[in-house]
């Protein structure tokens, strides 16, 4: 299902005029079903008037207010900043101590429910890339298509102010990063043609002489088409002879519309010979699985076995293959091509563990899959009954690592790890740090030294950097009932060589292992078949006047250079930050330009070229009215990864609130000078940013607790380093949606969502909270029993662990049935990849989690969304005065 971007209304700011009464306060709302998350003390609710927010501090009133809206069709380097939208007026019958939460600003209903002014149908959004610049793209979850003709696609390259401050004095005025949040593999929309791919020979793409900047739309052609002018730095270069082509009446290549490279944002070029360190070559796959005796128990080893045989089936025949287990010593196994033989694998141990050696080539031990996979499956098969004598009850993954590394230094490669246990022997081995201090204790200096990867472990990261192999980390840990086991250091090496990151709690033997297969088996799917590149190198190249700043992808990299990614595909996301150095010109256009080189999956060769325009202004209120909220949260969020390992968790929460009373204040101080000082007043394009900013601080990877573990931080900020724009954004603020139970037909679409507030729960409701990484089935105390019986299989729910529970087949009931379609087309969103389904409910202790992702709650730790926007009040007028 496609579902259309939200219509904003453009309506201006109503203006009313302040009642001398004083009207009794509201009584307050409904209780909270669970009182862990209702405020402490007398919290007042008061009452909103239409299309305003109020919060009070010391007795006075203090409207809030969207800023005014653009008229449609305004150009932005036309516009004038305009007066300060007008005090409000509250309706009769309201006070100016009430506040209604209700009318708080919070996102809007998902699109899809637009659907019924178009008879049911959902209407996709079509559009053509050059009218986007300047302009703030549609929401990464709406339904749209992009036509490039010219300027890359929202899909690749989204900026977080598409309107820059052109001199280098009020550049850094409106306190926002400026960035660009880049996708480079994304997957494509509906009806949206894939990138062309060019070939140039062995002369390679046309280059600017001086930027060394790649041909592209927006070159412009002199001298009757034999000069080129580069857009980003304007020098001109000699067009090679093979490359000329005369010009029109209107002073373009008759042949652009036959150049992809000259109408397209995104092009492809077929990389030439000087581009190539080594002859490009499909990446083998190498799987380091543990088979110590915690993971023959739990049944870590059978179903890693049967997924990586269910999945070799899938893959083409020209990948190369090969299995590595470890527990106290490694084990390789060499796979036979000989079918007279009985195609019999061979199994040679390593006992040093302090020294690995690899005892046969590369060649012998990983193999293609259309010449041994009978003999893979059949060693797959054979595996966990080969392995169950004598097994070692430590684990040695240190060494194995340094084996892969070993195997695939030649060649590069990725390697897929499946761990469970802290690496106790053999080189690379860890000890428990989590037992010298208190390891959960908000502020202390342990807290950061747990989540940072161990010196060795952060040296061998940049061995396999320059040896060009991705590490993807499955990690068995983070749950009640596991022991420490350093995620922080073994995820480090998936965040230096662009892999993923994948956290399986529930795994453990007194767990079922249909509890987390189902899900290791869907995620290991997407991450092998998904369109995937390595041995990548990233430039990005920017317009005269800027210049790029640093990097972020699993670490932050300062300066203008090269960034080199073992591992990227269509999940992957980076962000490139620029400073001004320079006076760009008035009412112009800036442009960036990344250049993504990189080997396919099938071993070829290609340079991803991608380019992106941007308006420039001298009236700070056009930067305001241009910005694109979800690039900006995209890059807060992976700054605040980034200083997990350098500051404490309080203080980092403390900077997301800083950012946004920085920019909120500009705001007020520059556009919105005129309104009085009681007033709130948030621009348009950023009237979610203190409801998403409070939420941030709350993140899994960020908020105070000790119900966090150390492991399940650790993973958390590992992952939150590569997620895209909309996987970030329900990261950041998850979506829930209420089941209905009217027993009514199956929707097409997700239900309405619910504001993240206790208050908005119904004690005989039941609800879906999709949080990216996770999905919650929560179920009240007050549901039916046979509907409670019809989702989990128990009557009752109270005395049970849910977390030994799993969503009923569709087959079992009406309710199930109608939990399965709302999850299916919450998945067709993410290409038909979605997490396991946790069962949760108000009569179990697990309850806490699902709480805690309720971020307009009050916390122990932390304010409501109501108090959180009297706070950022207060913060912002302390500034102004």
């Amino acid at each position: 299902q496609q579902y259309p971007p939200q219509q904003q209304q453009q309506q201006p700011p109503q203006q009313y005029q302040q009642q001398p009464e004083q009207l009794p306060v509201q009584p307050p709302a409904q209780e909270a079903l669970n009182p862990a998350v209702r405020p402490r003390g007398n919290v007042q609710r008061r009452q909103y008037a239409s299309e305003e927010v109020a919060a009070v501090t010391d007795g006075a009133a203090m409207p809030l207010m969207p800023a005014p809206q653009q008229q449609a069709g305004a150009n932005p380097q036309m516009l004038q900043p305009g007066p300060g939208p007008r005090r409000p007026e509250l309706h009769k019958g309201q006070s100016s101590r009430s506040i209604d939460p209700s009318q708080i600003p919070r996102p809007p209903a998902l699109p899809e429910l637009h659907a019924e002014a178009n008879g049911g149908v959902v209407v996709t959004e079509v559009l053509t890339s050059r009218e986007l610049i300047g302009r703030v793209p549609p929401p990464s979850s709406s339904a749209y298509t992009v036509h490039d003709d010219g300027n890359a696609s929202p899909r690749f390259v989204r900026l977080t102010m598409n309107s820059l401050m052109n001199t280098h004095d009020h550049f850094q005025d409106p306190k926002m990063p400026m960035a660009a949040v880049l996708q480079p593999l994304a997957p494509l929309g509906p009806d949206e043609q894939p990138p062309p791919i060019v070939d140039f020979g062995v002369s390679g793409p046309p280059r600017c002489s001086r930027c060394r900047a790649y041909v592209n739309p927006f070159w412009a052609f002199i001298d009757g088409g034999r000069k080129s002018v580069c857009n980003l730095c304007g020098a001109a270069s000699e067009v090679p002879a093979d490359y000329f082509c005369n010009l029109g009446i209107d002073g373009m290549r008759r042949d652009v519309a036959e150049r992809p490279e000259l109408c397209r944002g995104v092009c492809e070029f077929a990389a030439p010979a000087s581009f190539q360190a080594r002859p490009p070559r499909p990446p083998p796959l190498l799987f380091v699985v543990e088979a110590t005796s915690f993971a023959l128990r739990s049944g870590l080893l059978a179903n890693a076995c049967a997924i990586i045989g269910a999945l070799a089936a899938e893959l083409p025949d020209y990948t190369e293959v090969g299995v590595l287990t470890f527990d106290s010593a490694l084990q390789y196994h060499a796979l036979s091509t000989d079918l007279g033989a009985g195609m019999a694998p061979k199994l040679l141990v390593c006992a040093d563990v302090e020294d690995p050696c690899v005892p046969l080539p590369l060649r012998r031990l990983v193999r293609p899959l259309g010449e041994t996979r009978e003999a893979l499956q059949e060693l797959l098969a054979a595996l966990p009954s080969l392995l169950s004598h004598g097994v070692g009850t430590e684990s040695a993954l240190g060494a194995a690592l340094v084996a892969a590394h070993e195997l695939l230094a030649p060649t590069g490669g990725r390697v897929v790890c499946l761990a469970a246990l802290l690496p106790t022997r053999g080189v690379l081995k860890l000890k428990d740090r989590s037992r010298a201090g208190a390891a959960g204790s908000d502020g202390s200096n342990r807290e950061k030294e747990l989540v940072a990867p161990a010196p060795e472990w952060e040296q061998f990261g940049r061995k396999l950097l320059n040896a060009q192999v991705a590490v993807h980390t499955c990690h068995f840990a983070g749950g009640p009932a596991h022991a420490y086991a350093d995620v922080a250091s073994v995820s480090h090496l998936a965040r230096v060589t662009g892999g993923a990151t994948y956290l399986y709690p529930e795994c453990h033997p007194e767990s079922r292992p249909d509890l987390w297969a189902v899900r290791l088996h869907s995620e290991l799917r997407a991450l092998l078949l998904r369109e995937s590149g390595w041995e990548g190198v990233l430039r990005m190249r920017c317009s005269k006047g800027l210049r790029t700043s640093g990097y972020t992808s699993g670490a932050h990299m300062a300066g203008d250079v090269d960034l080199e990614l073992p591992g990227v595909d269509a999940e992957s996301t980076i962000t490139a930050t620029f400073e001004h150095e320079g006076t760009l010109e008035s009412n112009s256009i800036a442009y960036v330009q990344a250049a993504l080189l990189y080997t396919t999956s099938a071993g070829e060769r290609r340079l991803r070229v991608i380019n992106a325009a941007l308006t420039t202004t001298t009236h700070i209120s056009n930067v305001f009215r241009y910005a694109d909220l979800e690039s900006i949260l995209n890059v807060m969020l992976r700054a605040a990864m980034t200083e997990v390992t350098q500051s404490r968790m309080h203080q980092i929460r403390e900077g997301v609130v800083d950012k946004c009373v920085d920019m909120l204040a500009v705001y007020r101080k520059m556009c919105a000078s005129s309104s009085a000082s009681g007033q709130l007043i948030l621009p348009e394009s950023l009237k979610l940013l203190p409801l998403f900013g409070l939420s941030l601080t709350k993140n899994t990877a960020l908020r105070a607790g000790a119900d966090v573990r150390i492991d399940e931080r650790a993973a958390r900020v590992a992952q939150n380093c590569r997620l895209s724009v909309s996987a970030a954004l329900r990261c950041i603020y998850p979506t829930l949606y209420a089941l209905p139970l009217d027993g009514g037909e199956l929707p097409s679409l997700p239900p309405p969502t619910v504001a993240l507030s206790s208050e908005k729960l119904e004690h005989g409701g039941v609800y879906v909270l999709d949080a990216g990484v996770q999905m919650i089935l929560w179920l009240g105390n007050k549901v039916e029993p046979h509907v409670v019986e019809g989702l989990s299989g128990a009557p009752v729910l109270k005395g049970l662990d849910c977390a030994q529970l799993e969503l009923r087949s569709p087959e079992s009931s009406h309710a199930a049935q109608m939990a399965h379609t709302i999850i299916r087309s919450l998945g067709a969103q993410r290409g038909g990849h979605y997490p396991r389904v946790e069962i949760s409910s108000a009569d179990d202790g697990r309850d806490v989690r699902f709480l805690a992702m309720l971020s307009e709650d009050r916390s122990q730790a932390a304010m409501s969304y109501v108090e959180f926007l009297c706070h950022i009040h207060r913060q912002i007028q302390s500034k102004l005065h």
